[in-house]
């Protein structure tokens, strides 16, 4: 009966980290990569503590951690890019900050429709160096994501004027 709750199954843990601490060396960065998901129904959606988790992993997966991170962030705040910067901003690092903003971006953005809603995440960024990065990753993906140069041109003129170059060179339009 799936409703029997006094079966108690060897796959879900209370640990934030768990499978990722016991699976193979070579799994890890995939496992890290949808941990958060896991981890915001430990902590009941509370971003602090999945911060405080990523920061525990270890070092080499905290990248893929905080991406993951910047993910659920969007897929938990969408449309409201101001409320997944702040998320973002639960983070202290400023280096795992970025990551997080940049995964919460690019979750924007997955199709042309997104588009719009990416230029406006990276306009709300105060950081200048997250700024940067936040465009340099919409305008790298609209390359992947942007088929025609109608779509091209329009995106390019509404990212901000610093950055139309660059948008512009990438589709040469």
């Amino acid at each position: 009966n799936a409703k029997d709750s006094t079966h108690i199954s060897k796959y879900l843990s209370s640990d934030p980290q768990y499978p990722c601490n016991v699976v193979v060396e070579k799994y890890k960065g995939e496992c890290y990569f949808l941990q958060t998901s896991r981890m915001l129904q430990i902590f009941g959606a509370d971003f602090k503590k999945v911060a405080i988790e990523c920061n525990l992993a270890p070092e080499q997966f905290r990248y893929l951690c905080f991406g993951s991170m910047g993910r659920d962030v969007a897929g938990n705040s969408k449309p409201n890019s101001q409320k997944s910067i702040s998320l973002c901003n639960l983070i202290d690092q400023s280096i795992y900050r970025k990551v997080c903003l940049d995964g919460a971006v690019q979750d924007y953005f997955w199709e042309p429709s997104g588009a719009q809603s990416a230029i406006d995440f990276c306009k709300n960024l105060q950081n200048l160096e997250d700024k940067s990065s936040c465009y340099q990753v919409i305008i790298t993906r609209s390359k992947e994501v942007l088929s025609n140069n109608i779509q091209k041109q329009n995106f390019c003129a509404g990212v901000e004027s610093s950055f139309q170059q660059e948008c512009k060179g990438l589709h040469d339009i």
